[in-house]
């Protein structure tokens, strides 16, 4: 990753601060802060950030799916999972192709909400799968909770973008 930093001309840092910003400022605006926690925004943003800036990988667990169809082909039709991990990889393509990339995905052939109640499934699975007390268990509880306001607040996200056409800013 840091190899393409010079590239990007922003850093792993400045792209979660930008998303983070962006995340807490819509919510701000939409006054639904106070429905969610600080961690539901920081992993949120972290998602879009990391996504953001990584290429297509042969990783789903580390990078974006190329596709939709590609995500059933590894998260749907590679079996049943028990590894907490893959859950929330799941849970977390969805938040970035059927959230922030949603007018990406709205001409195609899939079934759109479909893979949103599959990605707030994986990310209940992730918090079943953690252990009992742990914040990481709360954290996907909420997470799962909220998923469809964050898949809203993503698409959201991205429309006002493009429309400002912001620039992730240096840091």
């Amino acid at each position: 990753m840091k190899e393409f930093e010079e590239l990007y001309a922003v850093s792993e840092k400045g792209a979660l601060r930008f998303f983070f910003d962006g995340i807490a400022e819509l919510l701000i605006g939409l006054r639904l802060h106070q429905q969610v926690k600080d961690a539901e925004i920081l992993h949120t943003a972290s998602v879009l950030a990391s996504f953001s800036l990584s290429p297509v990988s042969s990783d789903p667990l580390t990078a974006p799916v190329g596709s939709l169809a590609e995500y059933f082909d590894v998260f749907v039709l590679g079996g049943e999972f028990s590894d907490p991990r893959i859950h929330e990889a799941a849970g977390a393509q969805i938040i970035f192709w059927v959230g922030f990339l949603r007018s990406q995905t709205k001409k195609t052939r899939h079934n759109i909400s479909w893979y949103e109640k599959y990605g707030e499934a994986s990310y209940r699975r992730v918090s079943s799968l953690s252990p009992d007390g742990s914040r990481r268990k709360k954290l996907f509880f909420e997470l799962s909770k909220n998923y469809s306001l964050w898949l809203q607040v993503c698409q959201r996200l991205n429309r006002e973008l493009q429309e400002s056409r912001f620039v992730i800013p240096k840091s």
